[in-house]
């Protein structure tokens, strides 16, 4: 996603290719860099390739990054889950919605010390299903989400 702002001085990148030549506001902690970016070669493609955003603004905090790329700072790639509030509401825009995005290695797990569960463990697991809802409650945030990304 990126500003209204920044796409205006940069252009609207209309492939992975282009999209990675432009500023990138990274988020960094540590050993942690997430610079690459999963996405289909093709729009609405099967085959998935990594690509590696460029950019020297790297910042370990996620609230930060949403209002670096507000001030039109770079583009970023973050999980939808960081967010609090529509992109709209940001003014942010969503960027190659016709490329899909990876979920590979995507999920939330619950680790707990013993094959089966307690019910504890059990009930746990269920209110934190409810609370994030199927759909996932973030992509609320993202208006037509399901029609993007596809």
């Amino acid at each position: 996603m990126a500003s209204e702002a920044f796409l205006a001085e940069h252009g609207h990148p209309q492939t992975p290719e282009e999209l990675i030549q432009l500023p990138a506001v990274i988020y960094s902690n540590g050993n942690v860099i997430l610079d690459q970016m999963h996405l289909s070669q093709q729009p609405h493609g099967e085959q998935f390739k990594s690509y590696k955003m460029q950019g020297n603004y790297k910042v370990s905090d996620v609230r930060t990054i949403i209002e670096a790329v507000k001030d039109g700072l770079g583009y970023t790639h973050i999980d939808l889950f960081n967010l609090n509030q529509s992109i709209t509401e940001l003014k942010l825009v969503p960027l190659l919605t016709s490329y899909s995005l990876s979920t590979m290695d995507t999920g939330i797990y619950a680790v707990y010390p013993h094959r089966k569960q307690t019910l504890l463990v059990s009930e746990f697991i269920k209110a934190v299903q409810q609370y994030i809802g199927t759909p996932p409650r973030w992509v609320e945030h993202v208006p037509n989400y399901k029609n993007l990304y596809k």
